[in-house]
């Protein structure tokens, strides 16, 4: 058997025929862009104003230096330097404290009574079928 091969026909105007279309006119033209700012108020512009701050009434005090002056009767403190025979501090061994707590007894906790008592269990077996006795 022979194999059918069918190929589209072949035409030289095969694609669609060009159009140009343009964008429709608009009905009505762009509106204007005007900027319109607002009216000046007719209104004198404010004075400037000074206020000086409030100054106290009493005198400011004196400003004291950091080196004051030595005056006869102040003496100058001098500390000695530690001794160096001797640098280390006295070593104290002591153990910490070691406290024992009794350990507690055993605790046996039985379940709680039950609010109700539990049902009975009975145990019922279905009825047997009947069946004839056998002869």
């Amino acid at each position: 058997m022979l194999p059918i091969i069918t190929r589209p026909p072949v035409a030289e105007d095969d694609g669609p025929a060009e159009n140009d279309t343009s964008p429709p006119i608009p009905l009505f033209p762009d509106p204007t862009e005007i900027v319109i700012d607002p009216p000046r108020p007719e209104v004198a512009p404010p004075l400037p104003m000074l206020i000086l701050p409030l100054l106290p009434d009493e005198e400011l005090p004196l400003l004291r230096t950091i080196d004051p002056p030595l005056g006869e009767a102040e003496v100058l403190n001098t500390n000695d330097p530690l001794d160096l025979l001797d640098p280390l501090p006295d070593t104290i061994d002591t153990a910490p404290p070691v406290t024992t707590l009794p350990i507690p007894a055993d605790r046996v906790i039985d379940p709680p009574e039950p609010l109700f008592p539990l049902p009975t269990f009975i145990d019922i077996a279905p009825p047997l079928p009947p069946v004839a006795a056998p002869e």
